[in-house]
């Protein structure tokens, strides 16, 4: 999990394509929102993991996400309660409840509905966002803190040097992009 950690941030501020970082966010989100425990999580967490995304950057986003997903429970709930209960869609969920290892998804409690109806709304949207900060963030952001005008002072200081180069090991070396 560290190393996943480690490898965003060297993508980050590397040369990975915004969308692969933005779509690992974006899953993140999703399994961030979802409740755990139950196959539907399951099954998204492999797909997730099977697809070309940065796997750090869904790990951060979705433990970020399971810690404010608290704040967002009464809206899945109301979502996800206003789906079971249309009668519309009760035959459709009387014959998923019948069916073999369809019941392990948990698809009948409210918050797992209501995270999974917004999941795809949630995705685009977080996608979006995502793509657009890492943009900025390497346009505007990324040169002022990888090489700032204090850095040769900084390198002269033994102790802020071997800081430095535990950094660039850690976060990336060998991508060119924390040398000065």
């Amino acid at each position: 999990m560290l190393k996943s950690i480690s490898r965003f941030f060297a993508a980050i501020n590397g040369y990975q394509r915004p969308g692969e970082l933005a779509a690992g966010a974006a899953c993140g989100v999703i399994l961030g929102v979802l409740p755990g425990g139950n196959a539907s999580w399951w099954i998204l967490f492999i797909v997730f993991a099977l697809v070309k995304i940065n796997k750090g950057a869904m790990i951060l986003v979705m433990l970020l996400f399971m810690w404010l997903a608290s704040s967002l429970d009464p809206l899945l709930h109301s979502l996800g309660y206003g789906i079971l209960t249309a009668p519309a869609l009760n035959p459709l969920f009387t014959r998923m409840a019948s069916l073999p290892l369809v019941p392990l998804t948990r698809f009948n409690n409210t918050l797992v509905m209501g995270g999974l109806a917004a999941a795809l709304p949630l995705w685009l949207i977080s996608y979006a966002v995502f793509r657009l900060l890492v943009k900025f963030y390497r346009s505007y952001i990324r040169d002022t803190i990888i090489r700032p005008r204090l850095l040769p002072w900084i390198k002269r200081v033994p102790i802020l040097r071997h800081m430095y180069r535990a950094l660039e090991i850690l976060f990336g070396a060998g991508e060119g992009v924390w040398r000065s």
